[in-house]
């Protein structure tokens, strides 16, 4: 096991903690700003953050009403919906496709704060963040499709 430095912070940041500090921030902040709040509630750390180009998609959806109101988790939903079809997917797309429901997904990129702990390479630590945003897609059932 390794040894710990005299010299190492007596608090490494938590998850809960972590999260209590980015909730400061208002949203959309630069990762100059998500530094600079975990640099506050980790005064032991000066933090710094790059942005990384990886986009991603998250495999989460919600149905949404037409002023953005959240109604249901996509997949729970369907799979009700559904049964109250008994399984006619057909049925349903019809029924669905009249409606003004909407459905969201989820998209972010990942940022990286990290701060040094002590002189040599490994000693840091570091913080991956997922920015996501969710967003209207569009109708639930495509209106323009012939069922």
């Amino acid at each position: 096991m390794a040894e710990i430095s005299e010299n190492a912070p007596a608090r490494l940041p938590d998850r809960a903690s972590v999260e209590a500090a980015l909730a400061t921030p208002p949203a959309g902040s630069n990762e100059a700003a998500l530094a600079e709040a975990l640099t506050q509630a980790f005064p032991e750390f000066a933090f710094s953050a790059t942005n990384v180009d990886d986009q991603y998609w998250r495999d989460t959806r919600s149905v949404l009403a037409t002023d953005g109101t959240h109604i249901a988790e996509y997949r729970p939903w369907m799979k009700a919906v559904l049964a109250k079809d008994n399984g006619d997917i057909a049925t349903l797309l019809r029924r669905l496709q009249d409606t003004d429901l909407q459905i969201s997904e989820w998209h972010g990129n990942s940022v990286y704060t990290f701060a040094p702990t002590g002189p040599g390479a490994s000693d840091y630590v570091q913080i991956s963040l997922g920015r996501e945003t969710e967003w209207c897609a569009g109708p639930i059932v495509n209106p323009s499709r012939r069922l």
